[in-house]
């Protein structure tokens, strides 16, 4: 998948059964890993694994695979264990010899906050290559960029990263939402009005794809 440096490898495979138990997991989720081969924490991005300066909001990165015996992503389990970790986090699901993937946003304080999950179906696993990164915040960017295939920009912070996602995807909505009222609005006046909004909408959502990373 990722060809992250060695340095950050674990490899460590997990006790689906002790990490049942700490999650607290319920029937559903316990149901739901009646798919699951292994769980394995392959990837551990941190200051010391990268080499450069640790960072007080973006401490480290897990990254986690769990192999299935069935090409279905265990959203259920992955949401429970995401909130136990007290880290950001990349899911990866294996099925034979194609993956998926899953993401949310995750902000660390008092508690754990996940935002809504973004999963890439399964595929043909390739390997991925990684460029270098000056700190953990810009590792976790391009984690974003990846799952969300939107472009990353140096300036912008990881909070501010998820902001501007999250416009392009109620831009992309409204652009969606209005096109269909052109098509069915038979007033020339409206139509012509809500071609204009749509112009504008194509125009500032260009501007918010853009990246320069």
């Amino acid at each position: 998948m990722f060809s992250f440096s060695s340095k950050t490898q674990v490899n460590r495979e997990l006790k689906l059964r002790d990490v049942l138990r700490q999650i607290g997991a319920d029937r559903d989720v316990r149901i739901e890993t009646q798919n699951i081969n292994t769980l394995m924490l392959t990837n551990i991005i941190n200051a010391n694994t990268i080499n450069c300066e640790p960072d007080e909001k973006y401490k480290e990165i897990y990254l986690f695979l769990i192999d299935v015996k069935d090409p279905f992503v265990p959203q259920l389990f992955i949401t429970m264990l995401d909130k136990a970790v007290k880290f950001q986090t990349f899911f990866i699901v294996r099925c034979g010899e194609e993956i998926a993937t899953a993401m949310a946003f995750k902000t660390i304080g008092i508690k754990v906050s996940c935002g809504k999950y973004e999963l890439k179906d399964f595929k043909v696993d390739t390997m991925v290559e990684i460029p270098s990164f000056h700190n953990v915040p810009e590792a976790y960017k391009y984690l974003m960029s990846y799952q969300f295939q939107v472009a990353r920009r140096r300036a912008e912070t990881p909070d501010e990263f998820m902001t501007r996602i999250n416009q392009i995807h109620k831009l992309q909505y409204q652009i969606e939402k209005t096109a269909q009222a052109i098509i069915h609005e038979a007033q020339p006046k409206k139509k012509y009005r809500y071609n204009l909004n749509l112009n504008e909408y194509k125009h500032e959502l260009d501007n918010l794809l853009r990246g320069d990373e």
